[in-house]
């Protein structure tokens, strides 16, 4: 999952700037329904050729696995103006316990900070991964930050990461930064956790009385395992941020994100990719 602040800088100008960004839970790449003869980068090279058609600027991704043969298979489907920044803290041991953040050459890098403070004595135990990145974009500055909440099953975990993650987002939205959570918080939004971001100063960029369920999650539990029936995947957002939003943050249900099954019973990943588009004047 990922936070992404933007800091206007200057939005003077006649130009109308677009910025997209597309958060994705890959599943390591091992797909999902039935088996299919794709290999893992295979697999990540299908995920770059059905991403690559909405154009992201940003493209925030959790449970990339540990192969970065992978992550280069997903940027080179992707194009030359792409690139693939692992989020990781030193601190983590684990291979797995990295995310990935994929950059357009619009974007710049000027900073990051892949480890967050805490007084949990273990606060190397809370995150699959994090990180902070602070980029720039035309005028305006950005700062990125990643992680995965714990799975649905432990609640107490998600709680205390939350709680190691909200004196940074309290500061940035204090300090009046355009703030976006990307990710994965493995909640819905009338489980206890979702009022917690919104006592943080965020709004959820989903519109749900245009875009109905929104749901992004597939698995075992639903009535029919081919079709997602929860929503857990976000794209939260600072309320002066919102104001720029073009249009309300989407669930991408189509293509090789989502099973066929009267053509094909798999997809790219459990997850569905979720996409919202923000407009500045340059």
């Amino acid at each position: 999952m990922l936070i992404i602040l933007l800091i206007p800088l200057s939005l003077s100008g006649q130009t109308t700037e677009e910025l997209r960004v597309i958060t994705y839970n890959l599943r390591s790449g091992r797909g999902y329904g039935e088996p299919d003869s794709n290999t893992a980068p295979q697999r990540f090279r299908l995920i770059g050729q059905e991403v690559k058609k909405y154009q992201p600027d940003i493209l925030v991704i959790q449970e990339p696995g540990d192969r970065a043969e992978s992550y280069d298979s997903l940027v080179a489907a992707m194009g030359t103006s792409y690139q693939a920044i692992p989020i990781k803290c030193p601190n983590y041991e684990e291979p797995k316990r990295v995310g990935l953040l994929i950059i357009s050459n619009r974007v710049q890098v000027d900073s990051t900070d892949f480890c967050i403070s805490s007084s949990s004595s273990r606060v190397d135990d809370l995150f699959n991964h994090w990180g902070r990145i602070v980029l720039g974009f035309q005028d305006v500055q950005l700062v990125v930050y990643g992680f995965k909440l714990a799975p649905r099953d432990n609640y107490d975990l998600r709680q205390q990461q939350i709680d190691a993650l909200a004196p940074y987002i309290r500061s940035d939205v204090a300090q009046e930064r355009f703030t976006i959570v990307a990710g994965d918080l493995n909640h819905r939004p009338f489980d206890v956790e979702y009022p917690r971001w919104t006592s943080l100063g965020l709004v959820d960029s989903y519109d749900s009385l245009k875009y109905g369920s929104g749901f992004t999650k597939m698995d075992e539990l639903g009535t029919d395992p081919l079709q997602p029936y929860r929503r857990i995947d976000y794209i939260l957002l600072s309320k002066n941020l919102a104001l720029f939003l073009r249009d309300p943050s989407r669930t991408l249900g189509e293509g090789l994100f989502i099973p066929e099954p009267s053509r094909r019973r798999w997809s790219l990943s459990d997850h569905l990719p979720v996409m919202t588009t923000f407009r500045f004047d340059k």
